[in-house]
């Protein structure tokens, strides 16, 4: 972890990724990811054209979009970045999923050996200097994202994905409203609330999504040094849960700890260590809670 960003290495046997916008809506993963492949190659559907790269390549993937990719045995450095950091500096914010940067000269050499050397030097850096760093790395990366010409394609159109997208922007935007729902949402979109409801329908509802991106954005303010001078109750009223013991039980289920536990950073690697599928859940979870 590195204030707020997530920097990691993962090495695995060939894999196919497939990431639906039912997944998107259901985990609230709104990150860029960026990849530094330091072995293996990727082919990667982006709208109606494909995108290969091998190592050395450093590609972006935007966790909102879905994801059809395949890798051959890799070894690879991550970096999740929430899109509050980065897309404010960037040109054409939603328009970098499948992207491959040259990393072999100029801006993508750039970042990709600022990556490899943050990986290598992150743990013995103090908490100032992570701050510091996790700043060069976003303004490095919006540099080297804003060089690049876009290519004509775009993600796919289908009604329903555009839609729960779109929906979850206004949610995000207003999620300390208190009048936050799906009149508020339906009427910024300009459509009825039964045909929000539609796009919705098998991925959880609308109340159920902002509610889950609620109880995360609380976690991660419970989490956060920067939020140390916050009430708990605060915090939770600020995320739109006016009843604190209603807050309380619905932390506890969904994150297996109190408001209190999440407060100390030993208990961290707790967090989702196993879902209701009984999968290691711990990964995702570390990701969703980032700031």
């Amino acid at each position: 972890m590195l204030d707020g960003l997530l920097l990691n290495r993962c090495a695995s046997h060939a894999q196919a990724f497939n990431r639906s916008v039912a997944r998107y809506a259901g985990d609230g993963l709104d990150r860029y990811m960026l990849q530094v492949f330091l072995s293996g190659e990727v082919d990667v559907a982006r709208g109606d054209a494909r995108v290969q790269a091998g190592q050395g390549a450093l590609i972006c993937f935007d966790l909102a979009e879905t994801l059809n990719s395949f890798n051959t045995e890799f070894d690879l450095l991550n970096v999740f970045i929430p899109r509050r950091r980065l897309s404010g500096l960037l040109k054409n914010p939603d328009s970098l999923h499948g992207l491959a940067l040259d990393a072999e000269s100029g801006t993508g050499r750039l970042l990709a050996d600022y990556i490899v050397s943050l990986y290598r030097s992150g743990p013995g850096l103090s908490a100032v200097e992570e701050t510091v760093a996790a700043g060069v790395l976003i303004q490095l990366a919006a540099n080297a994202f804003n060089g690049v010409t876009l290519p004509e394609t775009g993600p796919p159109d289908w009604a329903d994905h555009a839609l729960v997208l779109k929906a979850r922007t206004v949610m995000r935007d207003f999620l300390d409203d208190p009048a936050l729902g799906p009149d508020l949402i339906a009427g910024h979109m300009g459509i009825s609330r039964a045909r929000l409801y539609r796009a919705f329908n098998g991925i959880g509802g609308v109340h159920a999504i902002i509610r889950e991106m609620r109880l995360r954005r609380c976690f991660a303010d419970l989490s956060s040094p920067a939020h140390a001078g916050l009430t708990i109750a605060g915090i939770a009223h600020r995320w739109g849960f006016a009843d604190p013991s209603h807050f309380a039980r619905a932390f506890r289920a969904r994150f297996g700890m109190t408001p209190g536990e999440a407060r100390q950073r030993e208990n961290l690697t707790r967090l989702g260590a196993s879902g209701p599928d009984g999968l290691d859940r711990t990964y995702e979870a570390w990701i969703a809670a980032m700031g």
